[in-house]
């Protein structure tokens, strides 16, 4: 099996009961392109009063260099809850998990032996607070 670059677990929140089109046309634009690759789309709804409801955004089929092909679910329902707990009634989030395919410090490493034991992605910090 051939390396895989970095996975990174991004979770957005948009006001409003349903997902703006934006977003679906920014998903099919990552889908779109060679250095990011996504694994995984859920859904996510808190309902005004409170009930959260989850469904598969998109059928993302599993690339086939992770092996045989098979249901791989990476974000698990301890997941959902967890991030609907953070979310405001009334929402939707969309939780997606990416690959990034950039792999040349990954497969640098990987073709002398090295094995990726952690790898966390930090997002982009505003120049003022990260002095």
């Amino acid at each position: 099996m051939a390396g895989r670059g970095p996975l990174e677990y991004l979770v957005v929140q948009f006001p409003g009961d349903e997902l703006p089109a934006g977003a679906a046309r920014t998903l099919e634009d990552i889908n779109g392109r060679d250095d990011v690759l996504v694994i995984e789309a859920m859904l996510i709804l808190r309902g005004a009063a409170g009930v959260v409801r989850c469904e598969d955004f998109t059928d993302v089929a599993v690339p086939d260099d992770w092996g045989p092909a098979e249901d791989v679910r990476l974000i698990d329902a301890e997941s959902v809850v967890e991030f609907a707990g953070a979310m405001v009634p009334g929402e939707v989030a969309l939780a997606l998990i990416l690959e990034h395919r950039t792999r040349d410090v990954v497969s640098m490493f990987q073709q002398v032996g090295g094995r990726i034991l952690a790898s966390t992605r930090l997002p982009d910090l505003d120049p003022e607070v990260a002095r």
